[in-house]
């Protein structure tokens, strides 16, 4: 029964990250609170400040989706075996790999700045590599 109390406080919470990843990941400027702590209009940024802002705000929204794609995995962790588990968590890192190599990618295109999104992205084929191994010989 515990286990089913912790699941569903497990999923509440996850629910309230996904709600803000969407907020994040969906961002066309600072999130409200943000910009009031930055003092400034979103207008008197540069372009490369706003992409970075950009950035940052996404990366926070990023953020908030893998843990509440950890806390879904630990809701259901008392009902998988080891092999199972392993592929949810290495999965919830592939999603962070995946979606740093997309913010990269972005901010190198919007900057003309060399930004590291190619390590994201060979990350994220490695874990899913390995999450096949793992699945078919685990």
């Amino acid at each position: 029964m515990a286990s089913w109390v912790s699941a569903v406080i497990f999923l509440g919470v996850a629910g309230l990250s996904f709600v803000m990843s969407v907020k994040g990941l969906g961002a066309r400027r600072l999130l409200p609170f943000h910009q009031n702590a930055s003092g400034r209009e979103w207008a008197s940024f540069t372009a490369d400040e706003q992409a970075v802002a950009l950035a940052l705000t996404r990366s926070l929204g990023l953020g908030f989706l893998v843990a509440g794609l950890s806390l879904v995995g630990a809701a259901i962790a008392a009902m998988l075996d080891a092999v199972a588990m392993a592929s949810v968590l290495a999965g919830v890192a592939c999603v962070f790999c995946a979606g740093l190599a997309v913010i990269n990618r972005r901010l190198s295109v919007a900057t003309q700045t060399s930004t590291p999104w190619r390590g994201s992205v060979y990350a994220a084929v490695l874990i899913v590599v390995a999450i096949v191994i793992v699945i078919a010989f685990g």
